[in-house]
């Protein structure tokens, strides 16, 4: 079984609205059962529930989701993921210095699977978490079709 791991910095907006945006679009292709996808933070609130916007957001684009505990990124999750995808550089930067290094090849930054390989802002800096959500429905949808090849 493949295992994608989002990590943002608190685990409350982004890797989470990642984690259950890729659910339902692996849900949508058939791979649900193959493919187990979590969140974390690099300096998690740890057991905190997703944001408001997030929820908000999720619930206007019909994505599906459940009660969210967010949970800090450790080193053990380096090696237990396929895929650990930093929403921003900041976060892929987090996920290095806590993991060590990356001799797998294993972190990534969501976007550069699109091809652009730049950040998704935070909405809960700039409070539009529909950008938010169309950037992460694209680095997920790259992602999938990845997976698909692969």
């Amino acid at each position: 079984m493949t295992k994608i791991l989002f990590v943002c910095k608190g685990n409350t907006c982004r890797s989470p609205m990642a984690e259950f945006v890729m659910r339902e679009l692996l849900r949508q292709a058939g791979l649900g059962d193959s493919v187990e996808v979590a969140s974390a933070g690099c300096q998690a609130a740890e057991g905190k529930d997703i944001t408001g916007g997030t929820r908000t957001t999720l619930e206007r684009y019909g994505i599906p989701f459940e009660t969210h505990r967010s949970a800090q990124f450790t080193a053990a999750d380096y090696d237990t993921c396929d895929y650990i995808v930093g929403i921003d550089q900041s976060n892929v930067d987090g996920i290095l210095q806590i993991a060590g290094e990356d001799p797998g090849g294993k972190v990534h930054l969501l976007m550069e699977f699109t091809g652009d390989a730049r950040d998704v802002n935070d909405p809960f800096a700039t409070k539009d978490y529909d950008k938010t959500y169309e950037d992460i429905l694209a680095g997920c949808t790259a992602l999938l079709k990845r997976l698909q090849t692969a």
